[in-house]
């Protein structure tokens, strides 16, 4: 054969060749070019703990995080909280929970467990009397010992004389079988025994493996019961000494969940899921000790700062009390030093030039003409104990958006009670010398028109009225001038004293020393006369890294405005002590919400009820925000319902200017790429949920084809559009 037909050959081999492999290209690219991505059931998922291996106990739901997240993925319960619509939905049972929770009536649903025998209402029943007669779970314990429980043969009844939100906790506890609840109550607890009803069901349990890791093995129920379908086959628990060491084999992970301060994994192959936790950092300033007008000014500007500490993504800044978008805080006095001046505070430049109007003031006293002896004019009495807001013994007060009115004075150092119209101050110090008196429109102590505060101080025993100060107020500007020119027309304006040039002398080196002591100060700050500056006591609790950090940017941001900021951690032991008595004696506190899987633990933070000893830390008393918030405890409330109520509470705190939450942390999960359908919920109340995040999900998958719609004629018209 020849060189050239050889050539041919070898040629035509090719173009045979390539054209195959053109044609299979073609075919291929055709067959999956509108295919679909599917799940394919089976696979493995490993998630990655840090610590012991939990006891698997499922009574014990509720009491050790890790705990419940396998428990999680192993027993239904009477309700779920679905992450996705914020709200708690049925499980294995229905529930009617009625208004107030007195009467909850649950019917149970069909399942199975994962021996293939049907859940029944025998199992739920048994359940609940484990808890209720062991001491396996004490805060479940408690909340069935307010219960009866009824089975009426179409429905389980729960009756309480105390309802209360709090048992929904109880719906939320896992349900196993009558006979395992049985065996429990003996103290026997054989996992391997115990059946499942969830998507997962026990297997096995590993020691110490190759990577320092205790393994749990779950693998998918056979007898799920459910709408959904089941793609991982199997879910595995690895348990590592520490951190570090559960990152040093990432490798082997699909799923790590993140603490404040774990560092993202070195493999793109992580992504992060970010949920909100149901707890946010929030500033509470004492309605008691900071007047209204001053909380409004300090909560304007600080939601007006920019936070370093802030800048990081592990954080939503400044959410509302129910983690919306917070409504801003206006100011209420167009003069912010106004608030200030009322309390006798000045800053140094007002000071110098108070101080310098009464120096000029002595030095154009003159003698007045013996000659023509002047009439008696009566005048405005002086008070001798009430300083603040006026020294006199009558005052005009327009008001301001809360209508409160803080009145101070001074009293004998061996004053032993101070009484404003017969009202014993539980407030007051002996031997303090001085006391503040809040007088409101919602507290009933301020009206419009004429109020009379009479003075009664209580000395070795003996009590006696010595003064009394009248307030006219009228938030209306025209009507209070009408009120000051009828009142007024009864007085004119004194005569000078006869001055004593020793006296005027004397208060004129007085005032000098002053002035020169004012003029050394920082006009950053409000002063009073005693050259004290304004300040606000801070208690914190150092709840997260970037606390102390906060702390000074907060202090930093109140030093613009001329408050200075005293701030002290505190424990958790100190916060209890102040959370069980009356000790509410700080200005400001930082501390952490807690608002529980629905969000109906806000209750105790803002209710009268809690103001004393309690967690209401602002002090909070108003009639109309107590009934709000017990319906919103007292009631199961959903969609545009609970919409409503927690748009009603978030405007009533909002009107007090004493609440400012900074921040809530995000719970970080870095889920493998390779898990689909991993869903992004907003809000996840715990560690617990985190079977909402993988239940769904599926690691193999194929391409669906649509073999039916697959033709020749199909094929060329594919060709032509592609090549158009």
């Amino acid at each position: 054969m020849s060189v050239l037909a050889k050539i041919s050959k070898y040629l035509l081999f090719l173009a045979v060749f390539f054209t195959f492999l053109v044609s299979a290209h073609l075919v291929v690219a055709y067959l999956y070019h509108d295919s679909t991505i599917l799940p394919e059931e089976g696979g493995t998922i490993s998630i990655g703990l840090v610590g012991d291996v939990p006891s698997l106990n499922p009574l014990e739901y509720g009491m050790h995080p890790k705990n419940d997240i396998v428990l999680r993925y192993l027993y239904r319960s009477m309700l779920r909280y679905d992450p996705l619509r914020r709200e708690v939905v049925g499980d294995i049972g229905n529930c009617d929970l009625g208004q107030n929770f007195s009467i909850v009536q649950c019917y149970p649903n069909q399942g199975l467990w994962s021996d293939g025998t049907p859940i029944t209402t025998e199992d739920i029943l048994q359940t609940y009397r484990t808890l209720s007669e062991s001491d396996i779970n004490p805060a479940l314990k408690a909340i069935l010992s307010e219960i009866t429980i009824e089975d009426t043969g179409e429905y389980i009844a729960f009756r309480t004389d105390n309802p209360d939100v709090e048992i929904i906790t109880l719906f939320l506890a896992p349900i196993v079988s009558a006979e395992e609840a049985r065996q429990i109550r003996r103290g026997i607890l054989d996992l391997e025994a115990i059946p499942a009803s969830w998507p997962y069901t026990y297997a096995w349990r590993e020691g110490v493996d190759s990577y320092n890791s205790e393994k749990i093995t779950l693998v998918k129920n056979p007898n799920f019961w459910g709408d959904e379908r089941i793609y991982i086959g199997r879910t595995v628990f690895r348990f590592f000494p520490d951190e570090q060491t559960l990152l040093k084999n990432e490798s082997i992970l699909n799923v790590i969940p993140a603490t404040e301060t774990t560092p993202p994994p070195e493999s793109p192959r992580f992504e992060p899921v970010k949920t909100l936790l149901p707890q946010y950092i929030s500033l509470f300033l004492n309605s008691e000790e900071v007047p209204a007008d001053i909380r409004n000014i300090v909560l304007f500007h600080l939601e007006n700062t920019q936070y370093a500490s802030l800048s990081s993504d592990r954080w939503k800044v400044m959410p509302d009390i129910f983690f919306g978008n917070p409504e801003p805080h206006e100011l209420l006095s167009k003069n912010i030093a106004e608030p200030f001046n009322i309390l006798g505070f000045y800053k140094r430049d007002t000071l110098i030039h108070l101080y310098s109007e009464e120096i000029e003031a002595l030095e154009q006293w003159e003698l007045p003409d013996s000659s023509t002896p002047a009439e008696p004019a009566p005048a405005i009495p002086a008070n001798t104990h009430f300083s603040a807001p006026t020294s006199e013994s009558i005052y005009f007060f327009s008001g301001n958006s809360e209508g409160e009115l803080i009145l101070s004075w001074s009293v004998p150092a061996d004053t032993t009670a101070v009484l404003i119209n017969g009202y014993r101050l539980s407030r007051y110090v002996p031997g303090s010398g001085t006391f503040l008196y809040r007088s409101r429109l919602d507290l009933g102590n301020l009206r419009e028109g004429e109020n009379i505060y009479r003075l009664t101080l209580e000395r070795a025993g003996q009590r006696e009225e010595v003064e009394t100060l009248t307030v006219y107020y009228s938030p209306d500007a025209a009507r209070l001038a009408e009120i000051r020119g009828n009142v007024m027309s009864e007085y004119t304006t004194p005569e000078p004293e006869t001055p004593d040039p020793d006296t005027v002398e004397k208060a004129r080196t007085g005032l000098e020393k002053s002035l020169a002591q004012v003029e050394k100060l920082d006009n950053t700050y409000y002063y009073n006369r005693d050259f004290v500056r304004y300040t606000l006591d801070m208690l914190y609790t150092n709840q997260s890294h970037v606390v102390p950090e906060l702390v000074w940017e907060i202090s930093e941001a109140l030093k613009l405005i001329g408050i200075h900021v005293n701030h002290r951690e505190i424990s958790l032991e100190e916060m209890r002590t102040i959370i069980d008595s009356d000790q509410k004696t700080y200005d400001m506190l930082l501390t952490g919400v807690h608002l529980g899987t629905l969000g109906y633990n806000i209750f105790p933070f803002f209710h009268s009820g809690q103001a004393e000893s309690g967690f209401n830390f602002s002090k909070i008393k108003s009639i109309p925000l107590d009934v709000e918030l017990e319906t919103l405890k007292s009631r199961f409330q959903k969609g545009e319902d609970l919409a409503s109520v927690q748009e009603t509470i978030r405007t009533l705190v909002h009107k007090e200017h004493a609440v400012l939450p900074y921040y809530a942390s995000y719970r970080t999960w870095y889920v493998d790429r390779n898990l689909e359908n991993i869903p992004s919920p907003e809000l996840l109340p715990s560690s617990a949920h985190l079977v909402e995040l993988t239940r769904d999900s599926s690691i193999i998958r194929r391409y669906g084809i649509e073999w039916d719609m697959k033709t020749g004629t199909d094929f060329f018209s594919w060709i032509s559009e592609s090549i158009r």
